[in-house]
């Protein structure tokens, strides 16, 4: 659950940006996460979009930043919170992985408070955004020289979540949907361990 902010403390029917803050860097450096939360008339379902996970996938950042205005909270069910800019080190510098360690944020969940700077990231991630959720959606692009064809991909399993997840990728509406067997590390091994949706 989130240490640095308290989502079941913002009001019924609010629009929030705020910020987390991001520890083990020196005083003089201050590296921060951008997000939004959107309540609108109850608390649940909770669904959390993150985007930048790569920093050079850039469609999800300015995706989540139009739906974060466009979105009318009093005519929301639940609670929505957007990520932006997941990986805002990689993100600045326009390039896939972490420029400190060379991490891929993707394949360093679920992260550890004492690891690599990534595996820092990622376990801040983890922590402050998606446990207490009961819905992941984790957005990618193509690197920012290509293009690709929007598609969704869900988690292949037998289990509840791994039903509820497939459920919630055909709900998107997309002409291409993907079962795939995902590799140790990203973010929706982590959200599938913890008993949360993903897609």
């Amino acid at each position: 659950m989130p240490v640095q902010w308290q989502p079941d403390k913002l009001k019924l029917k609010s629009r929030s940006r705020l910020r987390l803050r991001l520890d083990g860097y020196s005083d003089a450096l201050r590296i921060e996460i951008p997000f939004y939360a959107l309540v609108g008339s109850s608390r649940g379902p909770k669904l959390v979009v993150i985007a930048g996970i790569h920093g050079d996938e850039f469609e999800g950042v300015r995706v989540l930043h139009e739906l974060a205005r466009a979105i009318e909270p009093k005519k929301l069910k639940g609670t929505l919170t957007l990520v932006p800019v997941a990986n805002p080190q990689a993100f600045y510098a326009g390039v896939r992985r972490n420029p400190v360690d060379q991490g891929d944020l993707n394949r360093a969940f679920p992260g550890s408070a004492q690891g690599s700077m990534t595996e820092r990231l990622a376990h801040t991630i983890l922590h402050e955004f998606v446990l207490g959720n009961d819905y992941v959606l984790s957005l990618h692009g193509w690197s920012k020289e290509s293009l690709v064809v929007p598609y969704v991909e869900y988690p292949i399993g037998k289990t509840e979540v791994h039903r509820k997840s497939c459920a919630a990728a055909m709900a998107l509406g997309f002409e291409y949907v993907h079962p795939y067997h995902w590799p140790a590390g990203p973010l929706g091994v982590s959200a599938l361990d913890h008993g949360i949706c993903c897609y």
